[in-house]
């Protein structure tokens, strides 16, 4: 093999969190836009675990608990993989993926900011559970049909720390938006 002993260079990576009904355009525009970024994309894929999903039922605690246990085992397993530099880690979800995460207390130590999309911390009280010294960006569009143009409260000072309303943003859609891209480069997401 020609490349058996070339090094291998690390790559800043994102765990990326899908909505409730899987892996889908919304989920796969926002990873090909990290690639371009020059990031590793690790996305666990809810529906393919043993016994399937049922979708969005359930309740937002129920799902979360599933969701952690996936960003959990993926946090797991990426320590293994020589091509991920576990001191430049991200954190994305969006919709139900974006709730798992605002619930999530105990962050690695390499995780360097994490970004929600399409979500208003119902379900962590209003503001994301993370240490307040980790930076979380938040983009919600102003037509969301579920969070209804609300953000997160955002108690925390660090870096790179916003709500960003996306002016005629709706749920889905939000990921081809050069609004929306613009920030999410210059922002958090930072190699």
């Amino acid at each position: 093999n020609q490349y058996a002993n070339q090094p291998i260079e690390t790559r800043p990576t994102v765990i990326y969190m899908h909505g409730c009904t899987g892996i889908g355009f919304e989920d796969s525009a926002w990873m090909e836009y990290l690639h371009d970024l020059g990031y590793s994309v690790i996305a666990p894929d809810s529906y393919e675990r043993p016994g399937g999903r049922v979708g969005c039922g359930g309740t937002i605690p129920e799902r979360v608990t599933l969701r952690h246990e996936e960003l959990r085992y993926s946090i797991e397993m990426i320590g293994d993989l020589p091509w991920v530099d576990t001191n430049r880690l991200y954190m994305m979800g969006f919709s139900e993926g974006g709730h798992a995460l605002t619930t999530l207390t105990d962050v690695p130590d390499g995780v360097r900011g994490i970004v929600l999309i399409g979500v208003d911390c119902q379900a962590s009280g209003g503001t994301p559970l993370a240490p307040s010294h980790i930076p979380v960006l938040n983009i919600v569009g102003s037509q969301d049909e579920y969070d209804f143009g609300r953000g997160c409260t955002l108690k925390r000072t660090a870096p790179g720390t916003r709500v960003m309303i996306v002016r005629g943003g709706h749920h889905v859609g939000l990921a081809v938006m050069p609004a929306t891209r613009q920030v999410l480069a210059g922002q958090i997401i930072a190699p």
